[in-house]
């Protein structure tokens, strides 16, 4: 027996050599670092909600190369100017006027945009359905005002939403009958509709979908250790740029188990769609010779890691779950959309606490996606347009 625990041990330090030796260094680095002095950073003045042109908000270079990030000419939405930075919607099903049944409002995951969405946003609007889709800051095509890295934490979520939601609806003149949102996107509309639940600033959303909600959590090597040095990796990450791969590298990682796979044979079961996901990454990341990466990304998601996604605060998103189940009785039904072969937010070992609330609050609904992964929007669109459109229908 002691054997095999020295064993497993050497095999981990083999495997995650370069990684071990990273962190040793830029921890080192960045406490030196930090015992400096710094300057100060300038104070960034908030804009009145506006749109503004994306000449506005990106340099020329920063353009061409979300530009070829996204394989598009330019952003297909809007830009708007709020609290925070500056944050890029689009609103699908407008063009002829309001829609026959509401507006659904579409959150992602991280390290994603709205592109994401872009086929089920399609077929909730040939049933009827009005959506807006928007980019987190430091993702797609938004921005937040000043550094790259800043602390993206759930309130900072919750105001963007809150922003693009209020103007949309006043610029379409739609209603938000529901809002849905996948892996980092589910703890967004859960925040969301307890803010307004507590504050009364707005109505409550009728219908709450969460995707695969990231209340739990299997993280990379990488991403672990940020979670207990979240100061000095940001330090070193805003400081020393080549750095910064490491970011990319966890994230890919952490994709490696994003889709599921079959129990039997261990292949990826929707394959074809793994492999779009990856490509579209290795774009967005650097790893295509000749391409750029996506000059904020990085930032995005250390951001988002080390202020929302941080491990210890997964507690508190389940606690805010809990409470805005309390608070809505029958004011707004809460989904959640969970595949069985989720490993990113683990299904198996976490799905018996979430049906226990779901027994103990008659406004709460688990659905399970048999045979469906953590990216159940890459995987099958289709599919996950069909639920959601039965529960937004009923």
């Amino acid at each position: 027996m002691q054997f095999s625990k020295s064993n497993s041990f050497l095999t981990f330090i083999n495997s995650h050599t370069k990684e071990l030796f990273a962190t040793l260094a830029l921890y080192l680095l960045s406490s030196a670092l930090l015992a400096r002095p710094t300057k100060a950073i300038a104070s960034v003045s908030i804009p009145k909600m506006k749109i503004i042109p994306p000449s506005e908000c990106f340099s020329e270079k920063e353009l061409q190369t979300l530009a070829v990030c996204y394989n598009e000419d330019e952003p297909k939405g809007k830009i708007l100017a709020a609290r925070h930075g500056n944050t890029h919607y689009r609103v699908y099903g407008t063009q002829n006027g309001p829609s026959a049944k509401g507006l659904v409002v579409l959150s992602h995951g991280i390290g994603v945009s709205h592109h994401a969405f872009e086929e089920f946003a399609q077929s909730l609007v040939e049933s009827g359905y009005s959506v807006l889709s928007y980019d987190y800051f430091g993702h797609g095509y938004s921005k937040y005002i000043g550094d790259m890295f800043f602390d993206y934490d759930i309130d900072m979520f919750v105001d963007q939403l809150e922003d693009v939601l209020s103007f949309v609806e006043k610029d379409v003149g739609e209603t938000c009958v529901a809002i849905c949102g996948h892996s980092t996107g589910g703890l967004v509309c859960a925040a969301a509709n307890k803010r307004w639940l507590e504050s009364g600033s707005r109505s409550s959303i009728p219908k709450v979908i969460l995707c695969a909600s990231a209340m739990y959590a299997k993280k990379p090597f990488m991403a672990r250790v940020a979670d207990k040095i979240p100061k000095q990796l940001t330090f070193v990450m805003k400081n020393f740029a080549p750095s910064r791969v490491i970011i990319g590298d966890s994230y890919m990682e952490a994709g490696e188990i994003a889709f599921g796979r079959d129990p039997s044979s261990n292949k990826v079961i929707f394959a074809e769609q793994e492999q779009k996901k990856a490509d579209i990454d290795n774009v967005l990341f650097g790893k295509v010779k000749g391409k750029d990466k996506h000059p904020y990304l990085a930032g995005g998601i250390l951001s988002i890691n080390c202020h929302t996604l941080r491990g210890d605060l997964l507690k508190g998103h389940r606690d805010v779950f809990v409470k805005m189940l309390e608070l809505s009785g029958d004011k707004s039904k809460t989904y959640m959309l969970w595949g069985n072969l989720d490993r990113t937010v683990p299904y198996l070992e976490n799905v018996d606490e979430v049906k226990k609330w779901e027994s103990k609050f008659d406004n709460f609904q688990i659905s399970v996606l048999d045979r469906h992964g953590h990216e159940m929007f890459y995987e099958d669109s289709k599919k996950i347009a069909e639920i959601v459109l039965k529960i937004l229908d009923e």
